[in-house]
């Protein structure tokens, strides 16, 4: 996954069982041509699903859309699930590889057949040094050691080691080769090809129809589409789902801007601000929307303050640690996400059996006495009386001054708002600057930021490798604050091959004290589930328990008028 926007991140519905992905009984009388207006909150820089670097792009391209994969979790199990195969099978003398038989009736929207060669093609333009992806990436390359195409219906990839979380970490998505011949000459013009960027040709239920600048993106359901013929004909695994004939995802980057059309009946779906969720549930007007709370059982959001410790004055943990103590979560919780967010003290969720006891790892309070000791012992003071601590290490002056980056919401401004404040009063000289979020992600992409906050959704399984890792640390890579340690390292590996869940879980939990007792982040909040809104007419609105977003979209729909 990658980073989040602020806000994307009541009562909870149970998921009934269900086949595989089947939609809601109450789809058979679905509209099947309304149109399902989404929105997106930032611009997107490409529909490439290779390349892309936002949620937003991914909910167009790759949330079961235009673009397939051979696996996908199963939205109420949690089990992996042939997609694009038929089956898969490890090899029992050797149960690091994995043979795939894909389906014969699968088609990317042009036209052209999809077999075992776009597959290779897919895990091969992935992986490639030259292609600018290494969030995407990472998972693949620390599962995959190699990838055959047999025959034109058989795959087989050879992962590095026997681990349980292999089957889930090869999410690619499958390009077409044959509109991509030129990659093996030139791979470097692939992260500027507007051609394929700008008009995307996969295999899914769904195909661009429009891009109209920066006002929005659509599509149309690719009425081809092998899962449809697959209905036809008895198979009941898209049952009642995939309901509607266009999606619409509509841009609009100011979040007051954007709620205000939501309310209006402009989006059919929006990710709600916690304030907004708060304020929908306590109207007594009619609406022409609903405020939903969904829990997932499974993955997690968090927001946090992340540091730049290749940084001198983020090199070490009593000057991170008081940073932390500075942050005061519960008033600036209570008074902008109106209570509604947890204050969290790691990656996994408060719930998780990975957790880190509280005892050992509780949420830091505010305590400014405190971390202004630490920072004292951390050899900071203010020298030349000008309000900003400083120190000399290595005969070399440091100054406690540093911004942090943060996108451009009201939720954003007020709350890091409250934190410069609060440091100025320590002698840390802080300044938030707030950016649309392309421009936000590029600077931390590039690794030319001091300090930012953001937010972070975890998928299922839980992968702690692209954050935790220390090959991560590299420009482009997810582990941006350049977490490095020795110990946690060999951990990752432990909990990647560990298949007895009771013995993963001690390890999980011996890693996330590691990770706290580092500081390289401020913990702040949790998502709390996801807090969500739903136009009056938008029915099949459920949790899918195993889902870290809460929602598994293909089952909503629409009634005929």
């Amino acid at each position: 996954m990658r980073y989040l926007p602020i806000f994307l991140l009541f009562f909870c519905l149970a998921a009934p069982a269900r086949a595989g992905f089947q939609g809601l009984d109450g789809a058979k009388d679905a509209d099947r041509d309304a149109t399902l207006t989404r929105m997106m909150s930032s611009f997107p820089k490409t529909l490439n699903p290779i390349i892309i670097s936002t949620a937003d792009e991914q909910d167009v391209v790759n949330r079961y859309t235009i673009f397939e994969q051979l696996i996908e979790t199963d939205p109420d199990s949690g089990e992996p699930m042939c997609w694009l195969c038929e089956s898969f099978a490890y090899d029992p003398a050797d149960k690091r590889v994995v043979t795939f038989k894909l389906r014969k009736d699968v088609k990317f929207s042009d036209g052209k057949p999809l077999d075992a060669q776009d597959v290779k093609f897919s895990f091969d333009v992935m992986v490639h040094p030259k292609v600018d992806n290494l969030n995407t990436k990472s998972d693949v390359i620390a599962a995959v050691e190699k990838t055959e195409a047999l025959d034109d219906l058989t795959f087989k990839v050879t992962f590095k080691a026997i681990k349980y979380s292999n089957i889930y970490q090869i999410a690619v998505p499958i390009i077409p080769k044959h509109l991509l011949g030129y990659f093996a000459k030139a791979p470097e013009n692939f992260n500027k090809d507007q051609k394929f960027g700008r008009n995307p040709v996969g295999s899914g239920p769904y195909k661009l129809a429009k891009w109209e600048g920066d006002k929005y993106v659509e599509l149309v359901r690719n009425d081809a589409w092998w899962g449809f013929k697959a209905q036809e004909q008895g198979d009941g695994r898209f049952k009642n789902a995939f309901n509607f004939r266009k999606i619409r995802f509509k841009i609009v980057t100011n979040d007051n801007v954007a709620l205000q059309a939501f309310k209006k009946g402009e989006f059919d779906y929006m990710g709600l601000p916690s304030y907004a969720f708060d304020e929908l549930k306590k109207a007594k007007e009619p609406l022409k929307v609903v405020p939903e709370h969904l829990t997932p059982k499974v993955g997690t959001s968090w927001m946090f303050i992340g540091w730049n410790a290749r940084l001198p004055m983020f090199a070490d943990v009593k000057t991170r640690h008081a940073l932390s103590l500075l942050t005061d979560r519960k008033s600036t919780l209570e008074k902008f996400s109106k209570g509604l967010r947890p204050a969290t003290n790691g990656p996994w969720g408060i719930d998780s059996p990975y957790q880190c006891p509280p005892a050992k790892c509780p949420v830091d309070p505010f305590d400014a006495a405190k971390a202004k000791a630490l920072l004292k012992e951390a050899g900071w003071a203010d020298s030349d009386k000008d309000g900003c601590l400083d120190r000399v290490v290595d005969e070399k002056k440091q100054t406690l001054k540093f911004t942090i980056l943060g996108d451009d919401t009201d939720w954003t401004k007020n709350v890091l708002g409250v934190y410069v404040a609060e440091m100025k009063k320590a002698g840390v000289c802080a300044e938030n600057r707030q950016l649309d979020w392309t421009a936000m992600t590029k600077l931390i992409d590039d690794l030319s930021f001091e300090a930012f906050f953001s937010g972070w959704q975890s998928g299922f399984p839980i992968l702690p490798r692209q954050l935790w890792g220390s090959e991560n640390t590299v420009k482009t890579g997810s582990n941006t604050w350049s977490y490095v340690d020795k110990r946690s390292d060999e951990l990752i590996a432990q909990f990647e091959g560990e298949f007895d869940a009771k013995k993963r879980e001690a390890i999980g939990q011996e890693l996330h004290q590691r990770i706290y007792e580092a500081w390289p982040v401020v913990w702040h909040h949790e998502g709390g589930g996801c807090y969500e809104g739903r136009s009056q007419d938008l029915q099949g609105f459920e949790v899918a328990a195993f889902q870290p977003s809460c929602l598994y979209w293909p089952r909503w729909y629409k009634k005929k008028s």
